[in-house]
């Protein structure tokens, strides 16, 4: 303990160029795990120094979880303890991460590697002034654009209304800004959107929920948007559009399958109440009765011609 300690202060001395003495000590008891005894001892300045330690020891367990540094930036992350394990598994795991549930929208540019072949130039002018429309619209509906990565676009809203709301909005706006286009140089986007519990680390978003909205944007149709289940439960009867029940999808590394609905804007009428919206249960239900109508469609015929001809 006492060689941590003399390191500790070492450290601290060398990096500010500050005599101990002189400096108002911050004494903390800490407890040994083997021996049970309390120790005294001063870090000057206590924060910096433990946080210097930690990510020390901790460095390549870090790289190994793929966490970052900034998981240490909390005090309360740090075991005071007298062997090296300063940060805890759990710790790093669950103290210093924050929750919240979100709206998900991920867009990405169709056939962009053909594009920037055949003109890079026209191909990131183009993509810039999509993407600054983009933002202008996430902002507008009260979203944030969390990354924005060559032609791919992710935001959050607090709310899934407002960002099927954007989604469509987007869509009529790329149709109208690709008409001044040539056929071949039209870019046109897919767009994913999901709400789910995210984990929230600075400025970026992470965990299944995105995963599976960059899933739902790759089985959206060029110019078109993709929703989940819980978004449909969620907009169905509170915006005027017309959905398609498209199934269980599979998404990579997610155990349970993920319906999917696909917004149908070629149809979209602000008078329409989703009168062909389907779900799984009143789909499977219209398939019964259509089976059924025939059945008895063939029996009438055939008793028909029973009764006609005689035959038995």
């Amino acid at each position: 303990m006492t060689n941590c300690v003399s390191k500790a202060e070492k450290l601290e001395t060398s990096s500010y160029g500050t005599p101990l003495a002189v400096v108002k000590p911050n004494v903390d008891t800490y407890e040994h795990p083997h021996e049970m005894t309390h120790v005294e001892y001063v870090l000057v300045p206590r924060q910096l120094v433990e946080m210097a330690i930690a990510l020390a020891i901790n460095h390549d367990k870090l790289l190994d979880d793929s966490l970052p540094p900034t998981y240490l930036s909390d005090v309360s992350n740090l075991v005071k303890t007298s062997n090296t394990a300063l940060v805890s598994d759990k710790s790093i795991a669950t103290q210093d991460l924050r929750r919240k549930l979100v709206g998900i929208l991920i867009a990405d540019a169709v056939g962009y590697c053909r594009l920037m072949n055949e003109d890079e130039a026209a191909t990131v002018s183009t993509l810039t002034s999509y993407k600054l429309m983009m933002t202008g619209l996430v902002e507008r509906w009260r979203g944030r654009v969390v990354d924005s990565p060559g032609d791919n676009l992710m935001a959050e809203f607090p709310s899934v209304v407002d960002a099927v709301q954007c989604a469509v909005t987007v869509q009529k706006k790329l149709k109208e800004m690709n008409r001044g286009l040539p056929e071949n140089r039209k870019m046109e986007f897919r767009i994913g959107i999901n709400l789910g519990d995210v984990i929230d680390q600075g400025n970026r978003i992470y965990g299944d929920m995105v995963n599976i909205t960059a899933r739902l944007e790759a089985i959206a149709d060029p110019g078109g948007i993709c929703i989940s289940r819980t978004v449909y439960d969620q907009i169905e009867d509170k915006l005027p559009l017309n959905y398609e029940y498209l199934g269980e999808k599979k998404v990579k590394n997610i155990p349970k399958p993920v319906q999917a609905y696909r917004i149908m804007l070629e149809r979209e009428d602000t008078h329409s109440k989703n009168l062909e919206r389907k779900t799984p249960d009143n789909a499977e239900k219209k398939k019964a009765i259509h089976i059924s109508s025939r059945r008895r469609l063939i029996e009438n015929i055939a008793n028909f011609f029973t009764c006609l001809f005689g035959v038995t």
